[in-house]
């Protein structure tokens, strides 16, 4: 993803967590038919506090969480899948 794709990427983002805060998560509570949550983390090398939409699924009490970082075939972490 270029630079440009990276910046329409984290715009959307943005705008799908602040729409999903202001309805409850009426609007954004699902993508493709799975079910959405919000992360906040703190950023590895910035510090920054952020907040990121996931799809998840249920396994018994637990949550598994989806982090692809918009489908890119790279991990969130940089490295290879």
């Amino acid at each position: 993803m270029n630079r440009l794709g990276w910046k329409a990427w984290q715009q959307f983002t943005q705008a799908h967590v602040r729409t999903y805060r202001l309805s409850g998560g009426r609007i954004g509570g699902t993508f493709r038919g799975g079910p959405v949550l919000l992360l906040d983390h703190v950023g590895r090398k910035s510090g920054k506090r952020h907040t990121s939409p996931l799809i998840y699924a249920r396994d018994g009490d637990d949550l598994v969480v989806v982090a692809s970082k918009g489908g890119r075939r790279r991990t969130p972490s940089g490295g290879p899948t």
